[in-house]
């Protein structure tokens, strides 16, 4: 049958809940859906790693670089919620199809491209295929899985799209290494691929019809999150900077507009009233803990090693694999674990202790000491982080199967783009911790050492030089600042790290906090999950 919006019950991800089902999903197909999603997460990997290459042979300078930087992410995180609402219109099997494609035809683009202009077409139509992909794969999940079953199915999910990440981020490095545009084919081959798969392990599903469009709303939201995380991303010239606060400010005041409007709409097509949700509000304390806490350990360590101990690209990335290879494990076990019984505040709140832990950890590392140090802090935010984000997915799957089951695809989609705000926000945040903290430093170890005041200038200068272009010193003052900066950087990193865990642990007990005043909330969706419907072919 045909779902309309006036159905009670329309929209609903209803699968069958005993093994006897004939839409219990099969693990092939949860891989694939996970596989899907590392899919989306490698793109921006393999653009940055080829951004430098790309940039030369296209002749970008400047903000043209930071716009090709960031514009995929950014367009999949303005656009991914009205990609929810669409594959509830169309259905997700034709919506994962059709994003697959335009997923394809930008990254070719970009891979082609002559000239800047249509590299950077190329990147948005891909940022905005691949927030298709990874809504209808997340979408897929409680589609095809027994409500009692989704926990260790995001498990898998996590774990798969983990292992996809890792291996093609790698071989992107190594393409990006011989020829930046070879680099570009990996995605669209991967893509073209899970196109035929698609039709061969996911089932169609029914379409929501007659429901709102709300335009009005959409572009508010998609306009409110441009301007948030375009803001973001220039934290790091201050606060006072007119391109921090002027985008940041614009978006903030369209997202109210967004909240009223949709208030006061007959049909909004996003419920804000789940911004109040319990369930909804733990699932976004868990989504930071994950992106932040991965976002900010990622960028420092690699920075750590690169400024201070002076390891190549490929090394700085071998460095970070136990990281996300821990995360595979976290993944698996704490799906099992919340499957078995374990609550999702406890897992939220123990995923954000150990991340803290692991910030303490950094501590243990000297200047001189080797690797090893380095490790006990890698797994535990590794394996922190990880485990926050099973609760993290499974909570807004909860939410939107509940009461908000008639705008299942918008809400299930808002998980990318609380996880890229709390992304943007780890990595602004962490870089403008360190690099205050580490001029700072320099500067008091610079006149501790004799340097006079005059001079500071001209040393910092020299360290800008350094950090641009890699080159080695050329004077005796340029010397003695290099050797004082990586100090002061050292220290720098490992106060950031321990701010970063501290503030995962505090976005980890508002979680677990909410989460248990609202148990009453969560047996009511539990208890209102128990229908099933019928997902009529497409």
């Amino acid at each position: 049958m045909t779902a309309t919006a006036s159905e009670a019950g329309a929209g609903r991800p209803d699968p069958p809940e005993s093994e006897d089902g004939i839409l219990v999903a099969p693990k092939a197909a949860i891989f694939f859906l996970g596989a899907l999603g590392g899919t989306q997460a490698v793109d921006p990997i393999i653009a940055s790693t080829a951004l430098v290459k790309a940039s030369r042979g296209l002749a970008m300078e400047g903000g043209m670089i930071a716009l090709a930087a960031s514009i995929s992410t950014v367009v999949l995180a303005a656009t991914v919620i009205s990609m929810g609402l669409l594959g509830d219109r169309i259905g997700w099997r034709r919506l994962l199809i059709a994003s697959l494609m335009v997923s394809v035809v930008g990254d070719l683009l970009a891979a082609a491209a002559p000239v800047a202009e249509l590299y950077l077409a190329g990147r948005a139509l891909a940022g905005l295929g691949l927030g298709g992909v990874f809504a209808a794969s997340f979408a897929y999940v409680r589609i095809i899985t027994p409500k009692n079953k989704v926990p260790a199915a995001l498990g898998l999910y996590s774990a798969s799209g983990s292992v996809v990440l890792v291996t093609l981020s790698l071989l992107g490095g190594a393409l990006a290494s011989i020829e930046w545009r070879a680099a570009f084919l990996i995605v669209p081959v991967t893509c073209a691929l899970s196109m035929l798969l698609a039709t061969v392990l996911l089932p169609a599903t029914a379409r929501l019809t007659g429901g709102p469009t709300d335009l009005l709303g959409q572009v508010l939201l998609a306009l409110g999150i441009v301007g948030v995380l375009v803001g973001i991303s220039h934290l790091s010239q201050g606060v006072s900077d007119p391109q921090f606060w002027l985008p940041t400010l614009a978006g903030v005041a369209l997202l109210g507009g967004f909240v009223i409007a949709e208030q006061r709409v007959e049909s909004p097509f996003f419920p804000v009233a789940v911004l109040r949700n319990p369930l909804f509000l733990g699932a976004m304390a868990a989504g930071f803990v994950y992106n932040f806490t991965q976002s900010s350990t990622v960028l420092q360590f690699s920075n750590l090693w690169q400024y201070v101990s002076g390891l190549s690209p490929m090394k700085v990335s071998a460095g970070t694999l136990p990281f996300l290879l821990v995360g595979i494990i976290a993944a698996l076990l704490t799906g099992r674990l919340i499957t078995n019984g374990l609550r999702n505040s406890t897992v939220i709140f123990v995923g954000g202790l150990l991340c803290a832990l692991g910030g303490f950890a950094t501590l243990l590392h000297r200047p001189g000491s080797g690797y090893l140090t380095l490790l006990p802090a890698l797994l535990l935010l590794g394996f922190g982080a990880t485990m926050a984000s099973i609760p993290y997915g499974g909570l807004i799957v909860k939410a939107a199967s509940g009461k908000f089951s008639s705008f299942y695809g918008p809400v299930t989609s808002s998980r990318t783009t609380i996880g890229q705000i709390a992304y943007a926000m780890g990595l602004a945040l962490s870089t403008v911790m360190v690099d205050k903290l580490t001029t700072g430093g320099v500067v008091t170890r610079l006149r501790e050492s004799g340097v006079p005041p005059t001079r500071t200038g001209t040393a910092l200068d020299s360290l800008g030089i350094y950090v641009r272009t890699g080159k080695d010193p050329a004077s005796r003052l340029a010397e003695q600042t290099l050797s004082v900066a990586k100090a002061s950087y050292l220290n720098s990193f490992k106060v950031t790290m321990v701010a970063v865990g501290l503030l995962a642990l505090l976005a980890a007990l508002f979680g677990a906090t909410v989460l248990r005043r609202g148990a009453a909330v969560e047996a009511a969706a539990d208890a209102a999950d128990t229908t099933t419907a019928e997902w009529a072919g497409e």
